[in-house]
């Protein structure tokens, strides 16, 4: 016979249970959608510090699906003329080869101390155990298209020669260099670890490390993008 507090006791656990389910859900959720996280809450944060602008131009008679659209062209004119400006101090060859250099030293510099990696690359901290099988491979990606081609690495080698004045490269980022193709030696030890672990064929060095920059870029590009491009549906 159940009695008050059975009933009770019953109920209790079955609210518990389902709440601990709905939580295990939403955890999960956001999970699967932890990588447009970011661009939700810039979406959500944009239109949140507007509203005022918008209820500002309402109030002065503006419609308020115009006032949007108008803020929405003045977002666009600006991005367009800051990309225009951007174009024309576009560096040439040289220092474009400099500048990929650098960002790929300090973006691995910056991973491996973030992620806590070692010198084989395949342990690291409690924040790489949860996100590195993620990130590894678009790290990969970027790496791979930052990387010189063959004819830049010919012309980095004869920059050292003394008798060239300017050289091509200072001694510094010529030093950065060696240390990102040591960073993509040990890629390529990794994915041939990995490759003989799954009974594949690991890749050539020569394919890795000379690829079509332009295409690997704008891919890498083209999947941020993706992501981002959510975020003026959400404002």
């Amino acid at each position: 016979m159940d009695t008050p507090s059975i009933r009770k006791t019953r109920a209790t656990i079955l609210y518990a249970t389902g709440a601990l389910l709905l939580l295990a859900l939403a955890l999960l959720l956001v999970w699967a959608l932890r990588a447009i996280i970011v661009p939700l809450l810039v979406g959500a944060a944009a239109a949140y510090i507007v509203i005022p602008v918008v209820n500002f131009m309402e109030r002065r008679g503006l419609n308020r699906v115009v006032g949007i659209l108008a803020l929405f062209a003045i977002l666009f004119v600006t991005v367009f003329l800051a990309a225009r400006q951007v174009g024309s101090l576009l560096p040439d060859d040289q220092e474009k080869l400099n500048l990929r250099i650098r960002i790929q030293y300090k973006l691995n510099e910056n991973y491996a101390r973030l992620m806590g990696l070692d010198e084989t690359m395949r342990k690291g901290n409690t924040l790489y155990s949860v996100l590195g099988q993620d990130l590894d491979p678009l790290m990969e990606r970027v790496n791979t298209s930052l990387f010189p081609d063959q004819e830049e690495r010919d012309l980095l080698v004869k920059s050292r020669d003394p008798s060239l004045n300017p050289p091509p490269v200072s001694d510094e980022v010529f030093q950065m260099y060696v240390v990102n193709a040591q960073f993509m030696r040990r890629i390529l030890e990794r994915k041939a670890v990995e490759g003989d672990a799954a009974g594949g064929t690991p890749l050539a060095g020569s394919a890795a490390v000379s690829p079509a920059h332009a295409a690997g870029m704008l891919h890498t590009v083209g999947e941020i993008a993706s992501l981002w491009i959510v975020t003026p549906f959400v404002f």
